[in-house]
């Protein structure tokens, strides 16, 4: 019995979480895009141009041991090509707004970790003195 309100449960989350992304994420790339100049319409054309991306990717997702990355990559093709067209820029300005705030996580990330190694180094260099 727990074990089915368990796996409802999962899926609901699943579901919730899928939803939540899909918002936060387009938000985020249409900030960047309204920052770039590109952003001609609204919040609501950029969130339609992702769900129809993905919409259109997941049937590719379902072919077995190849499906995702294919997938993942049609809906990046279809993100950058559909925001160029909704909101009548350029895809240069598009691939830039999508790939922006990846790119700008992992630089953080990767200064965050130099920081933690500086620190971690610079103790065990005074504590040996």
């Amino acid at each position: 019995m727990f074990g089915g309100v368990a796996i409802i449960g999962f899926f609901v989350m699943w579901t919730v979480m899928m939803i939540v992304g899909l918002f936060t994420g387009t938000g985020i790339v249409h900030l960047v895009l309204s920052l770039l100049g590109g952003a001609k319409h609204g919040y609501e054309a950029t969130l339609r141009t992702f769900a129809y991306a993905h919409g259109s990717a997941l049937p590719i997702a379902m072919v077995p041991f190849c499906g995702w990355p294919i997938a993942g990559i049609w809906a990046l093709i279809c993100e950058i090509f559909g925001l160029a067209e909704m909101h009548e820029t350029t895809p240069v300005k598009a691939a830039i707004a999508i790939f922006a705030p990846g790119l700008l996580c992992c630089v953080l990330m990767f200064l965050m970790w130099g920081a933690v190694m500086a620190l971690i180094m610079g103790s065990a260099a005074t504590s040996s003195m």
